[in-house]
Order: C-alpha cells, then sequence, then structure tokens
C-alpha cells in the first residue's frame, strides 16, 4: 500500500470517527488542534494521525467496525471443518471450540490434562496428528 493510499484512509477513519462521535466542525476542529496543533486533517502527518484516531477511540468510536479475523491456515481450517462434520454426523457430546481445543491437547499431550491447544497454532507436524484422529473418529461407524 502506498504512503498516499495510508494517508487517505486514515483520514477517511478520521471523518468517520468524527461522524460516529458526533462531532460539529468547531468542536472536531478544536480537537484536531488539542491533539496535534493542526486545525485539519490534511495537515497531519503519520503520527498525529494516529494519535487523533486512537484518542477518538478512546472516546468511544470505531466501536461497530468489524474486527479483523485471524487468517487461519489451511490445514486449521479442515481441522475445524473436519470438527464440525463430527458434529453435524452426532459424533461430538460437545462441538464447542474449548471441545476441539481439548482434543487436540490430548492428541497432542496425551495424559494431560488441563491443557488445551488451539488448531490455529498448531505445528505442521501437530496438525497432521491431529487431522489423521478426527479422519478417523469420522470413518467410524
Amino acid at each position: 500500500m502506498t504512503v498516499d493510499r495510508y494517508r487517505r484512509e486514515e483520514i477517511a477513519k478520521i471523518k468517520i470517527g468524527q461522524k460516529e462521535l458526533g462531532l460539529d466542525d468547531e468542536t472536531y476542529r478544536d480537537m484536531l488542534f488539542a491533539q496535534t496543533g493542526k486545525r485539519s486533517a490534511a495537515e497531519l502527518r503519520p503520527p498525529q494521525r494516529r494519535t487523533v484516531l486512537d484518542h477518538m477511540k478512546s472516546l468511544g468510536a470505531f466501536k461497530d467496525l468489524p474486527q479483523k479475523k485471524v487468517a487461519r491456515s489451511g490445514t486449521a481450517r479442515l481441522i475445524h471443518a473436519l470438527w464440525k462434520d463430527l458434529a453435524e454426523a452426532g459424533k461430538l457430546r460437545d462441538s464447542s471450540k474449548e471441545a476441539l481445543r481439548a482434543f487436540c491437547a490430548h492428541r497432542i499431550h496425551p495424559g494431560q490434562d488441563n491443557v488445551t491447544l488451539d488448531p490455529d497454532h498448531l505445528t505442521p507436524e501437530q496438525s497432521t496428528t491431529v487431522i489423521e484422529a478426527l479422519k478417523a473418529w469420522l470413518k467410524r461407524g
């Protein structure tokens, strides 16, 4: 992403924050000046824009913006899909995320209670172990 694109996106976010906080133009410019010494978002340098965005967030702006999801690896997606298949087949008593984490931990660290492993953070070798166990469970009648 180019510097100019970052600038445009940050200024757009500042304008969204102004609207979300219900700031009229004069109040908005007073807030900008108090935070940065500038009265226009177009005059702000990158650190100043981040300061304004952080300040707006502290005032309650941006609460309705979607949160970024963690990018899942292909093996993690497969583990979640197999777990869902098991649930749909009625082979799970508990289909929660916590139960899946406990299953992963049991397969990777057998005999260690009170340990959980998130499928999104397994090594490739650990993922393979869990995937093979889930596939075997699905095959069982």
